[in-house]
């Protein structure tokens, strides 16, 4: 039976641990700045975009766009309205409830 080197797996498993972080870190810290970059070079051009949608393009969520927030609000008085309104009414695929 051979013996098996254990200080080039331990030496492989560092290097991948540091390729990780450095690559995760890097991509979470440099993506913003590229991306508000483009942005800048964008503005040269006449083309002006929001904060909100760099927002969206660097986490897909897309909370804070204002037809997002007026649904949210929609759901939240729908939620609020359920518990004693009984009948409700049908508009826009949402529903309301009547007070």
């Amino acid at each position: 039976m051979r013996n098996y080197d254990w200080s080039r797996t331990a030496s492989s498993l560092a290097w991948f641990t540091f390729h990780q972080l450095v690559a995760s870190y890097g991509v979470r810290f440099a993506a913003p700045f590229i991306l508000a970059s483009a942005f800048d070079f964008l503005q040269l051009f006449g083309k002006q975009l929001s904060v909100h949608f760099m927002f969206f393009m660097l986490t897909g969520v897309a909370l804070l766009w204002p037809q997002h927030q007026q649904a949210k609000r929609a759901q939240e008085k729908l939620t609020r309205n359920q518990a004693g309104t009984g009948e409700r009414r049908q508009r826009g695929g949402v529903k309301f409830g009547l007070s």
